[in-house]
């Protein structure tokens, strides 16, 4: 009994959950359709990703960024161990990173 009664409240559930979003799905296509939602969202997609690959190709911002950060972890792991002291210890030290932004960097990096 206790089975046919939980299968009853489950579909009965996804039955008005299924109706509720029915709804939703076409209030949301009214809206849509009065005021072109989806094909505004699209072309203002179309244009950000445009403009960024523009931006990304002419300044080649993603290939600078990815090389500082490589350059600056290659850095600062070799000071860092010829100082003698753990990589966040030293981020700390040099940048003046507040106490917790590492706190347990070097006890994951020793563990794995």
């Amino acid at each position: 009994y206790k089975d046919f009664k939980d299968f009853y409240e489950q579909t009965l559930f996804l039955y008005r959950t299924g109706k509720l979003s029915y709804k939703y799905w076409t209030v949301f296509e009214d809206f849509d359709k009065r005021y072109g939602l989806t094909f505004k969202y699209n072309e203002i997609s179309k244009k950000i990703s445009k403009e960024a690959y523009i931006l990304d190709k002419q300044y080649r911002v993603r290939s600078k960024i990815v090389g500082f950060w490589g350059r600056l972890r290659k850095n600062a792991l070799a000071a860092s161990s010829t100082a003698g002291i753990g990589f966040s210890q030293f981020i700390k030290n040099a940048t003046g990173f507040g106490e917790y932004a590492f706190q347990n960097f070097d006890k994951n990096v020793k563990n794995k």
